[in-house]
C-alpha cells in the first residue's frame, strides 16, 4: 500500500508516519519500515552492491531499524538483511547474529545467521551450531572454531563421534592448529581407527603438524598402544618415529614384538 493512502472513509486520512527517532549520536536516526523493506529487496537484486554500500554508510541506524521492524518483514527480506550483515561491522554483526538466533524460527534466516556467525566469529552461536542436526552447519562451525583454544574439547568430540564424514574431516583439519598432547592423541586415534580413509588421511596430516611442535615423549602409553592395536594405514607409518621419539626401550619393546614388519622397521627407526 502506498504511503499516505486514504482509508475506506474519504473523510478520515491515514495518520502520517512518525518522524524518525534519534538515538545516540547525530546521524543515527532510524529509518522507516518501508525504507528497510526497500533496502532488503535491493540486497537480492541487481542493485545489491549499491544497497550494501548504503547499509555500510549508516550501520547503527540500519541495525536499530531492523531490530525494531524485523517482525513485520517476510522471511526472504529478513534473510537478505542478515546475509548482508557483515556490512554493519563486526561488533554490530555479532549483535545481529545473537538477536536472530534468539528470536528467529525461519530456517532460511537461521541459515543466513549461521554463515554470518562464521564470518564474524560469533563464538556463542558457533558452539551451539556444533550440536545442529544439519551436518553442513556443524562443519561450518568446526571450520570457524579452528583457532579457538576454548573449543578444542568440542572439536575432539566432533572428530570422535560425528556421524558425518565431512564434519569429522573438518574437525581433523581444524585441530592441526593446536599443540596439545590431547589433540595429538585424538588425531592419532582418528588416523588409526576412523572408518573413512579421507578422515584417516587428514588426521594423519594434522597429527604430523602437531608432533613437530610437541616436546618428545608427550603422548601417554595408552595412546601409543593404538599403534600396535591394528594394521596401520600407509599414512600413519611414516609418523611412527615421531610418535615414539623420546620413548624408552620399555615403551618400545611391545611394539617390537608385533608381526607387522613395517611397524617393526618404523619402531627401529625411532631407536636410531
Amino acid at each position: 500500500m502506498a504511503t499516505g493512502a486514504l482509508g475506506a472513509s474519504p473523510a478520515v486520512a491515514r495518520p502520517a508516519e512518525p518522524a524518525p527517532q534519534t538515538r545516540g549520536a547525530p546521524g543515527d536516526e532510524e529509518f522507516s519500515q518501508a525504507e528497510l523493506a526497500a533496502l532488503c529487496t535491493r540486497l537480492i537484486g541487481t542493485q545489491r552492491e549499491r544497497a550494501e554500500r548504503r547499509l555500510a554508510t549508516r550501520p547503527g541506524a540500519w541495525l536499530a531499524t531492523y531490530l525494531r521492524h524485523a517482525v513485520a518483514l517476510p522471511a526472504w527480506q529478513r534473510a537478505a538483511f542478515v546475509r548482508a550483515g557483515a556490512q554493519l561491522g563486526e561488533r554490530r554483526a555479532r549483535r545481529l547474529v545473537r538477536h536472530v538466533w534468539l528470536d528467529e524460527d525461519d530456517p532460511t534466516v537461521l541459515r543466513a545467521a549461521a554463515h554470518l556467525a562464521a564470518r564474524v566469529h560469533e563464538r556463542t552461536v558457533l558452539r551451539q551450531l556444533l550440536r545442529s542436526e544439519d551436518a553442513d552447519e556443524r562443519a561450518l562451525a568446526v571450520r570457524s572454531l579452528g583457532a579457538d583454544t576454548e573449543a578444542v574439547a568440542a572439536l575432539l568430540e566432533r572428530l570422535r563421534r560425528d556421524p558425518d564424514v565431512h564434519v569429522r574431516e573438518a574437525a581433523a583439519r581444524s585441530l592441526a592448529r593446536h599443540v596439545e598432547p590431547r589433540v595429538a592423541e585424538g588425531l592419532l586415534a582418528a588416523a588409526v581407527s576412523d572408518r573413512q580413509p579421507r578422515v584417516r588421511r587428514q588426521a594423519a596430516r594434522s597429527l604430523q603438524r602437531c608432533l613437530r611442535r610437541l616436546p618428545a615423549g608427550s603422548l601417554r602409553d595408552e595412546a601409543l598402544q593404538l599403534v600396535s592395536a591394528q594394521p596401520l594405514d600407509e599414512c600413519v607409518l611414516p609418523l611412527v618415529p615421531d610418535l615414539l621419539a623420546g620413548s624408552g626401550i620399555g615403551r618400545l619393546r611391545p611394539l617390537l614384538d608385533t608381526e607387522d614388519a613395517r611397524l617393526r622397521a618404523a619402531v627401529l627407526r625411532a631407536l636410531v
